[in-house]
């Protein structure tokens, strides 16, 4: 199912207790990037789930800046309503991705990065649990700071 014109397209496969998001396309506007949030979030909550598991191919050039407006966006668009694992299958700019999950985080989503897919498929399978870090399961968590 494309997005637009930029090559971005997504594919949804239906598992068992959550929604497998496939997104492909390079990550070069900040638009186009929350148009594909927006409209993956709306699938997820169109079927009634509750958890989404995104794994992301290609290029990610957006800066920092761009990367806080997506993730700011994201949070508006629905995430919050979601428990988001997230997968990013190209190593570079690992950095702006983690930025954006802890932005996400830090406006009271729960949404997690992680290095690879399998450690991902399980963490939707398990109940909320508090915000600790897991170094040693394969994933990145924000660590929300005190206010």
């Amino acid at each position: 199912m494309p997005f637009s014109s930029d090559g971005s397209s997504v594919d949804f496969e239906h598992r068992p207790h959550y929604l497998y998001a496939n997104l492909s396309g390079p990550l070069t506007d900040p638009l186009s990037t929350i148009r594909s949030l927006t409209e993956t979030f709306a699938e997820c909550r169109r079927l009634g789930y509750k958890d989404l598991l995104l794994v992301r191919h290609g290029e990610v050039s957006l800066n920092f800046s761009e990367v806080y407006q997506v993730a700011n966006q994201a949070v508006l668009s629905g995430l919050g309503e979601i428990r988001m694992a997230v997968v990013i299958k190209d190593a570079q700019k690992m950095d702006h991705i983690q930025f954006g999950v802890d932005v996400t985080h830090h406006k009271g989503t729960q949404t997690r990065l992680f290095d690879t897919v399998e450690a991902a498929d399980h963490w939707p399978n398990t109940t909320p649990s508090t915000p600790r870090v897991e170094a040693d399961r394969g994933f990145h968590e924000s660590n929300p700071r005190s206010t």
